[in-house]
């Protein structure tokens, strides 16, 4: 209801405070996040809403989708320290209206939703995994808007003759004709249709899901949110184990190898990044005119 509050103060207060609740959130646990994505694009496209509620929008898109949807704010460490830098970041951040240059300030207390397994060496186990209890679409990417495209036909007025409208009509009956017969012989063979495969001994439907075994992996390296992190274990019974077991999956976790003499499957960080597209080139110096 502050959404549509008539001060915009508050609906900007409003859009802002919503996208830092349901920063990952995804629509199975939430259902609330597909409406919320929904009010903050057409605040954003709509031609007449305030200055102060588009710039609440814009800002509340950017947080909900902060660093690819893979980043979240943690004003402490994950051993349960203050993040210094974090709380400044926050308080600037809450003072941009006096300098709008201070929205940037948020960045410092956003923390990457990760887990990565690391040898001695610093590469990364591709035998390394963790095992998850739950469904992995509870935690999985919100899916994106799609914009609607509406394709607009031109009317052409034809004439239509009286010879034309009679053979319509005699077309019209033919199909109506065919359509009641082809009901009749669906509604006969309508318990054949199922396929032997998808019934249970009763004869029955089953309406489990193909993958609802109730838990996945996850490998190195993978996206963690924070609710994800209470259903993920370390496998204790793999050749990489970690050096604490007792710490929490999450972050950068350094590995013990217990069978150092077989050949190790761990990958080059340095490898990975060759295999993506590299970054422009910085564009040549110039001066600013005077």
């Amino acid at each position: 209801s502050q959404c549509c509050d008539p001060v915009d103060f508050v609906r900007q207060g409003c859009l802002l405070a919503l996208s830092l609740i349901l920063m990952q959130q995804s629509e199975c646990q939430t259902p609330a996040v597909k409406w919320f994505r929904e009010k903050i694009a057409s605040v954003v496209k709509d031609k007449y809403p305030s200055t102060l509620s588009k710039l609440g929008a814009i800002v509340a898109a950017g947080i909900v989708d902060a660093g690819g949807r893979n980043c979240s704010i943690s004003l402490s460490s994950h051993d349960g320290f203050i993040r210094s830098s974090a709380c400044i970041g926050i308080v600037l951040w809450t003072q941009y209206w006096y300098w709008y240059p201070m929205l940037h300030f948020f960045a410092l207390a956003l923390v990457p939703s990760m887990l990565v397994g690391l040898d001695k060496d610093f590469h990364l186990p591709k035998s390394f995994s963790i095992f998850c209890s739950g469904r992995l679409s509870e935690y999985a990417y919100p899916e994106k808007l799609k914009e609607k495209q509406e394709n607009k036909r031109e009317r052409v007025i034809t004439a239509i003759l009286s010879t034309t409208l009679k053979q319509q009509a005699r077309e019209r009956s033919r199909e109506k004709d065919k359509g009641e017969a082809f009901d009749s012989n669906s509604a006969e063979g309508e318990h054949d249709t199922i396929e032997p495969s998808l019934r249970n001994d009763s004869g029955r439907v089953n309406g489990e899901e193909r993958h609802g075994c109730g838990y996945y992996f996850l490998s190195n390296a993978s996206r963690s949110v924070r609710g994800q992190q209470s259903q993920c274990y370390f496998r204790l019974d793999g050749r990489y184990i970690p050096i604490m077991p007792d710490m929490k999956p999450i972050g950068v976790v350094m590995l013990v190898d217990r069978q150092p003499d077989k050949a190790s499957d761990a990958i080059d960080v340095d490898s990975l990044s060759l295999a993506y597209e590299r970054e422009a080139e910085l564009p040549p110096p110039f001066t600013w005119p005077h």
